[in-house]
């Protein structure tokens, strides 16, 4: 199954997730689907939009290996 978006505050439960591995299927994210933004990185393809959504919002960005 693949994943392709990640609605309103999915992640606002697991406030002591640090790291987010993403799939590079990932094609939306809503803005507050991290909070607090600050303590999060999220890991993914480079180029994907997970990578973008990073960078538009000031997340810690890792690049991973397909």
């Amino acid at each position: 199954m693949e994943i392709g978006s990640l609605q309103d505050g999915p992640m606002s439960d697991f406030a002591i997730a640090t790291h987010v591995y993403l799939p590079k299927s990932v094609n939306r994210i809503c803005e507050d689907a991290f909070t607090p933004k600050r303590k999060v990185t999220i890991h993914a393809a480079a180029g994907s939009y997970a990578e973008s959504f990073a960078k538009e919002n000031n997340i810690k960005f890792v690049a991973e290996k397909e």
